[in-house]
């Protein structure tokens, strides 16, 4: 649902691959947990590709990237290395991409409502949001909690329309994957594609969503009018 006239009230994010760069720590973490089941490690360009759907999804993938099967409790075991290890080194290489601050801000200074909305750990997505962006108002940030599915189910961002009093036309929501478009879309919201995140664009080109930008600045052109 897109209206080309008017600026957003508020914006969604996605966290890693959209705001923040965060691939590292994410593949560190990972081969932590690969290598206490004796594991080969996985590479970098390889995390980017399993990503998105939550970090115990991306930890099964990778491991049946380099093993036949993995069990539900060699997964379990694992998961406690992942998180042990992430919640230990959660920003060692994390930055913000080039022009995220500056983005919030024009988005601050404009009253739009920012937001992130993530598929990791909740508690690792409030401390790596506070680390990397200090000096951003952001007005929610949730990440994987029990209590809801993931995304692209649109459960929390019906949610966060609920509670800042959004309507559908008035919420853009920004990612860098292909869940991050259906999202958008089973939320029936604005949406947003970005090119330098987690995704190759031709990935993104051949899932047919519209738009696809190439720096904040171009979503700053395409998506605010002011």
């Amino acid at each position: 649902m897109r209206n080309e006239r008017t600026t957003p009230k508020a914006i969604l994010f996605d966290l890693d691959g959209t705001l923040a760069d965060t691939i590292e720590d994410i593949t560190f973490a990972i081969n932590a947990a690969l290598e206490s089941q004796h594991i080969a490690r996985i590479t970098v360009r390889e995390g980017k590709r399993f990503v998105g759907r939550g970090l115990r999804n991306a930890l099964r993938n990778a491991a049946l990237s380099r093993t036949l099967s993995v069990s539900e409790s060699m997964l379990d075991s694992m998961m406690e290395v992942l998180n042990s290890t992430y919640e230990q080194h959660p920003t060692q290489f994390a930055s913000p991409y080039d022009g995220a601050i500056e983005f919030l801000k024009v988005c601050q200074t404009a009253g739009i409502t920012v937001g992130v909305l993530s598929n990791k750990d909740h508690s690792l997505v409030v401390r790596i949001v506070e680390y990397l962006f200090p000096g951003i108002s952001f007005r929610w940030v949730q990440g994987a909690h029990e209590r809801y599915p993931l995304k692209p189910d649109p459960t929390t961002v019906n949610l966060f329309m609920k509670q800042h009093s959004v309507n559908n036309e008035d919420l853009l929501f920004v990612g860098d994957s292909e869940v991050d478009a259906l999202t958008s879309i089973n939320a029936q919201v604005r949406g947003a594609l970005v090119s330098w995140g987690f995704r190759d664009k031709k990935v993104l080109e051949d899932s047919k969503f519209s738009p696809i930008y190439d720096t904040f600045e171009e979503l700053r052109k395409g998506e605010l009018f002011l």
